[in-house]
């Protein structure tokens, strides 16, 4: 799960400066396309970081179920905070206003950004 999450982190990093993301956008052509292939060049980023973090980062001798679940949790909202404002998935569906109230604002993208950093920091000590 260490892994992942700082997979996570570091497929980002390389794709927000990936310098080909609208050369390969301009392939699709409507926003549905476009959308989809913001996500796989993310995901090959996020893939490939996977498999050179798995090598450095070794798996903890403990297995706590509680922890394993927050960080799930907050995985998920970073991966929506990041759909939200980096892959523009809104033009794609209409989610509930609940939903936008809590991953749209700028302000809550940063603490959906670090909060799965901080779990595995204080999780990890």
């Amino acid at each position: 799960m260490n892994a992942f999450t700082i997979s996570l982190y570091l497929g980002y990093a390389v794709y927000s400066i990936f310098p080909y993301s609208e050369n390969v956008l301009s392939i699709g052509g409507t926003p549905l396309m476009r959308t989809i292939l913001s996500i796989v060049i993310y995901a090959v980023f996020v893939i490939v970081s996977y498999f050179i973090v798995k090598r450095v980062v070794t798996r903890s001798g403990r297995s706590r179920l509680p922890a394993m679940i927050l960080q799930v949790v907050l995985l998920i909202g970073f991966l929506l905070a990041l759909g939200y404002h980096s892959f523009a998935i809104t033009r794609i569906y209409a989610f509930p206003p609940i939903v936008n109230t809590i991953f749209d604002p700028t302000t809550f993208f940063f603490w959906w950004f670090i909060a799965p950093l901080i779990v595995l920091f204080l999780l990890e000590r």
